[in-house]
């Protein structure tokens, strides 16, 4: 029977160490150990203390913020918005070099060189739509990393904070 006290007096407290460990290993990755011989009370009112100061020092809270980030990102190229430019432009300079070419009663061929430069310039305008497309989609894609590195930078500052307040109360953080 004092063997059994004993052996409880002895494991019991590095199960509760491991237990208290473990509970918050999933939290941010932090690790902490009350090296001081600190309650699970304390402990947690310890944790909720550096919690709330270093989300302002950072401002960072892991409690608010999806800190699960995708690794790649995908930005589909948008509408284009001057789509059938070309079509249009080929139309529109068919009618307009037939309409000129009647006065000479050359309607075919001016149809025929109407078209030809109403593609080009209708081709010209639809390639500048699909660029602008292209131009707002990479701006786009740019600001989405833009804030993942802002919030890598917030996430490393809170726990950096988080760290530096717990080992100040005497707990070994990893």
């Amino acid at each position: 029977m004092k063997t059994q006290t004993l052996l409880i007096k002895l494991i019991a407290p590095v199960a509760l160490a491991c237990l208290t460990t473990s509970i918050y290993a999933a939290e941010g990755d932090v690790y902490v150990y009350p090296a001081k011989g600190q309650t699970i009370e304390q402990t947690e009112r310890d944790r909720y203390e550096c919690y709330v100061w270093a989300s302002k020092e950072s401002g960072f809270d892991p409690s608010t913020n999806n800190t699960q980030q995708p690794k790649l990102v995908r930005v589909p190229v948008g509408r284009n918005a001057k789509e059938g430019a070309a079509l249009t432009g080929t139309i529109i300079g068919a009618i307009a070099g037939a309409a000129i070419g009647s006065h000479d009663r050359n309607a075919g061929q001016g149809a025929i060189i109407g078209a030809a430069a109403g593609t080009l310039i209708g081709a010209t305008i639809e390639h500048d739509g699909r660029r602008t497309a292209e131009a707002n989609a990479q701006s786009k894609a740019e600001d989405i990393a833009a804030d993942q590195v802002e919030l890598n930078v917030r996430q490393a500052g809170y726990k950096r904070a988080f760290s530096a307040c717990l080992e100040g109360r005497g707990y070994v953080v990893r």
